[in-house]
């Protein structure tokens, strides 16, 4: 996704609440991809990620299905949340504030909130009620139309999909670090790929 701010990531954890479900619902329950299926809204150094997981056995299904079908989902996902019911997403929303605004029970949990924003270098020692206040303004249609514009086919979308396959179904093929198939850019070595792009400042997510 890219540098985060406390709006984006109040807006991405909010994204996950809604998703967690029927993420699982879906791609576990109905589609039986795999045996764990989730999804995360991770920060590396203030750089904002979403990821779908689905760790899966490749004798049932190969892993460009999986992809497409995560794929799929996310895009119905788009289609469902627009037309999710008003009073629903208000709800999401205020269960989500709740957990944000919930009390810390003992010292450890204090410590768990507030030592990485001393170790970060960050300082927001009230992003809980930041994130709060600012998730009370969301819409469906922030949400919806963030996720068409990042995650699904927007012009900001930047996706990568990541397939770890037992040795016996890896392919070999020349030094090349990446090569194209279609519309799709195939990294075959993963180290040269990461040399060769721009790195992002370490990033402090404090406004």
């Amino acid at each position: 996704i890219g540098p985060g701010t406390i709006r984006t990531v109040a807006l991405t954890e909010l994204l996950i609440y809604l998703i967690e479900e029927p993420c699982f619902d879906i791609l576990r329950t109905k589609e039986q991809l795999g045996y764990s299926v989730y999804s995360t809204c991770p920060s590396t150094h203030g750089i904002l990620g979403f990821s779908v997981t689905v760790v899966t056995q490749a004798e049932k299904f190969n892993v460009e299905h999986v992809s497409e079908r995560i794929k799929a989902f996310l895009c119905e996902f788009c289609t469902t949340l627009k037309q999710m019911d008003e009073k629903d997403f208000e709800e999401s929303v205020d269960a989500l504030i709740e957990l944000k605004l919930h009390k810390d029970l003992n010292l450890p949990e204090e410590v768990d909130v507030n030592w990485p924003e001393i170790s970060e270098q960050t300082y927001v020692f009230d992003r809980r009620e930041k994130e709060a206040k600012i998730l009370e303004n969301f819409t469906r249609e922030d949400v919806a139309d963030w996720l068409a514009t990042h995650i699904t086919a927007g012009k900001a979308r930047r996706s990568l999909t990541v397939q770890v396959c037992g040795r016996s179904l890896v392919k070999r093929t020349d030094s090349e670090p990446t090569r194209k198939t279609g519309s799709e850019v195939i990294i075959d070595d993963v180290v040269k790929f990461r040399n060769s792009l721009p790195a992002f400042p370490i990033w402090k997510v404090n406004q």
